[in-house]
């Protein structure tokens, strides 16, 4: 799903995914105005575990590295 976005280019991005076994996935990039489950719920930065969907939905570490590294967009963070 895409939406406009007064940010980088006009074009901003989420995604939102339900598991039928319980669990709800949701990520927003450049959105600045709340969408979907972020009109309702409060929204966290993707760091650390939350970084992979597997450490979001599974609460479980990464089984690969990821294709960018967490550090290249907060490179503040200690990876």
């Amino acid at each position: 799903m895409a939406a406009v976005s007064a940010g980088f280019g006009g074009t901003g991005f989420w995604h939102e995914a339900y598991f039928l076994r319980g669990g709800i996935d949701t990520m927003y990039d450049d959105m600045t105005v709340p969408t979907g489950l972020g009109r309702v719920a409060p929204t966290v930065a993707m760091r650390g575990r939350l970084f992979s969907a597997r450490g979001r939905v599974q609460h479980d570490e990464p089984k690969v590295a990821p294709v960018v590294r967490e550090k290249s967009y907060y490179p503040d963070n200690s990876e």
